[in-house]
């Protein structure tokens, strides 16, 4: 049996169809933990997607050399958006 300790951060809103309206439930400290830390990743994911490499082949290592190069370039821009430069003359990731 799992035992869920309910506290003021391990509370979540969902909507009951039988009830018609949003109830509070208790959600595992896992989930919660593990929902705080994703926001990077999410957006890491969403920018790789917006500006990835599109080459076709049947090679099966390039999904992972092209993977790790958009994850690099997406790296590098966030590096580039840290520095005192980007104030002067801004640039988008593309």
């Amino acid at each position: 049996m799992l035992l869920l300790i309910a506290t003021a951060s391990n509370q979540a809103q969902r909507w009951s169809y039988v009830e018609k309206k949003r109830v509070t439930i208790v959600q595992a400290h896992l989930i919660y933990q593990h929902n705080g830390c994703m926001r990077g990743v999410d957006r890491m994911d969403q920018n790789v997607a917006t500006y990835s490499i599109i080459i076709r082949s049947k090679k099966w290592c390039w999904p992972f050399f092209s993977y790790c190069a958009d994850v690099a370039m997406q790296n590098a821009w966030l590096l580039c958006r840290m520095t005192e430069g980007i104030k002067t003359s801004p640039t988008d990731q593309l």
